[in-house]
């Protein structure tokens, strides 16, 4: 999408799961994360976010984040 390299996308749900590793948490990426976000926002499309370890040690809990975006576009 646009420039940017998504995780996961939900076409049907404009809907971008990505799974974010240690090197997010630098000020850096944190900025560069909103900035994609905000871009991405434009164009309808939903991110949500999940570190690794909450992937690996919680996955419950990722999916039934997940299943709450998974609206289908209008």
């Amino acid at each position: 999408m646009a420039n940017f390299v998504a995780d996961f996308f939900c076409v049907e749900c404009n809907l971008i799961v990505e799974v974010d590793g240690d090197y997010h948490q630098t000020r850096e990426q944190v900025e560069y994360d909103k900035g994609r976000t905000f871009e991405l926002s434009e164009f309808k499309i939903k991110v949500v976010r999940f570190t690794n370890s909450e992937v690996m040690e919680d996955i419950g809990f990722v999916l039934r984040e997940i299943e709450k975006h998974l609206i289908p576009k209008t």
